[in-house]
């Protein structure tokens, strides 16, 4: 079985001069017979032919970032590392505006939608066979909405920190100097929404049917932990499991709560030893 891993900065075009930057690890195997450069598998490295969905084709682990974040945190990276040690395809990227993706965008113009729009583009043109979305923050959201588009194509969600955007006064307005590359725009969180993004999420039932994990710190102080239940009661899937952390923060990026990512992400694969 051979196996070729690559993490260099790539670009997809998104039109206007803009670039999206991203990561990617792509696992090319060749199946041989008596192969003595395979490593051996077992429950306690990885489970057998669980990076295999069920119809034969490969799973992969996309990371979605925050607001004004960027593919380079500590989450991102996290599940990098695991990736490439489990041999799991996986992907990060920069929304437009943000990180190592080139060109600017206008904060004042649904930039929420400019970025799910991005994300849907990695899925579409990016990665092959069912994904497990991770999303941070505002990432979370995003992860929600693609599931609602390309449901044939998400294998499980892990939102860290999400909010719920029924509620806009649960979500504090944020913006960070140090990532962003609109310095000078200043917004509203109506305006950074958008009124039809939040008539969706205004619905009592969000039709979304895969296995989800929702991981909330109560020390959170940007978005209220209340967010994850308010979405779990709505979400449609019966399988929805919330994780509350008493002493956990909104980047949840403190080595417990990333071993707890972890944790979340390999349970929800079906390995068979994980803590």
């Amino acid at each position: 079985m051979n196996h070729r891993m690559m993490s260099s900065v790539e670009f997809l075009d998104r039109g206007n001069g803009n670039l999206l930057a991203y990561r990617q690890i792509k696992v090319e195997c060749e199946s041989t017979k008596d192969n003595k450069d395979s490593p051996p598998t077992t429950t306690a490295s990885r489970p057998t032919d669980h990076n295999q969905h069920k119809k034969g084709t490969r799973i992969g682990i996309m990371f979605l970032p925050g607001f004004m974040s960027n593919m380079n945190g500590e989450k991102a990276l996290t599940l990098e590392r695991f990736c490439k040690k489990s041999r799991y395809e996986f992907i990060r990227f920069d929304y437009q505006g943000c990180g190592e993706s080139k060109g600017e965008i206008d904060l004042n113009n649904y930039p929420f939608d400019i970025w799910k729009n991005d994300a849907l583009a990695v899925l579409d043109n990016l990665t092959t066979g069912p994904q497990v979305l991770v999303g941070s923050s505002m990432g979370g959201v995003i992860m929600l909405m693609l599931a609602l588009e390309r449901p044939q194509r998400i294998h499980s969600l892990i939102g860290v920190s999400t909010p719920n955007f029924e509620n806009t006064s649960s979500t504090a307005d944020k913006r960070n100097p140090e990532t962003a590359k609109n310095r000078n725009s200043v917004f509203d969180m109506e305006t950074f929404i958008g009124k039809h993004n939040r008539e969706l999420f205004c619905k009592s039932s969000l039709t979304i049917n895969c296995p989800i994990r929702l991981i909330h710190g109560m020390e959170d102080d940007v978005v209220y932990y209340q967010s994850a239940l308010e979405l779990a009661r709505k979400i449609q899937s019966v399988d929805v499991q919330v994780t509350l952390v008493k002493s956990g923060t909104h980047r949840m990026s403190t080595p417990q709560g990333l071993e707890m990512l972890l944790n979340t992400v390999k349970e929800i694969l079906g390995f068979k030893s994980y803590l």
